[in-house]
């Protein structure tokens, strides 16, 4: 039996706005021969072994200035923190700031929020390479580390090679044809069952249904 369609509302706080003029369930999603070739390269991108500790740091980075952010300014955030060496580099809030202006839509937020994960990096880093279930590190992660959510808490397992959890924001409710009051949980269950319906992990149907409402060229969408 498939799982209803919640009617509860969620509390993430980290969901995003909707393209002006859709409404849900208005697009489709084609999984064809290049797409699952497109879904294999981004699954050996997706692994926490194929990434060093900066490489995860610079991922946490990313989810923390995600919400509200479109994804090009984002990754051009991302790539300036690289370029200044924020991993290894002391930087002041005021410089931080400097980077996300102007490209992070919560910026000064997002500042503070990254200088204190920064701090609290050697315990995030040891949840992340520990041999704990995905759906435990998530947990941990939104309890301990300010401004992940259920949503940005999945989008950064997602990147690192989690493959049941959900990214539940405006494209998978459009996907979905849910509106008014929903739990995460429950969105996600939903959405368990309809990826498996289509013989694909939770992971790879969110990265088609995205890819699809943002329009991004596969070739753009990188790990």
């Amino acid at each position: 039996m498939a799982p209803r369609k919640p009617k509860c509302r969620k509390t993430d706080g980290n969901a995003t706005s909707g393209e002006p003029g859709q409404k849900p369930g208005v697009f489709q999603v084609t999984i064809d021969g290049k797409v699952k070739a497109h879904l294999a390269r981004l699954a050996k991108q997706f692994t926490l072994a194929a990434k060093d500790d900066a490489a995860v740091f610079y991922d946490l980075c990313f989810v923390l200035c995600a919400p509200q952010t479109r994804f090009a300014r984002n990754m051009l955030a991302q790539q300036t923190l690289q370029s200044v060496g924020f991993y290894r580099t002391s930087l002041t809030l005021e410089e931080v700031e400097g980077v996300l202006k102007g490209r992070v839509r919560f910026w000064r937020a997002c500042a503070r929020r990254l200088l204190e994960a920064k701090a609290a990096w050697p315990d995030i880093l040891q949840l992340l390479r520990s041999d704990k279930p995905w759906a435990a590190k998530r947990t941990w992660l939104v309890e301990n580390v300010n401004g992940l959510g259920m949503k940005t808490a999945s989008h950064l397992l997602r990147n690192l090679g989690a493959t049941d959890l959900a990214i539940i924001d405006t494209h998978v409710l459009k996907y979905l044809g849910i509106r008014g009051s929903w739990k995460y949980e429950a969105v996600e269950e939903v959405f368990r069952h309809r990826a498996k319906g289509k013989g694909l992990t939770v992971a790879e149907l969110d990265m088609v249904v995205w890819q699809a409402y943002s329009g991004t060229p596969w070739d753009k969408y990188v790990a």
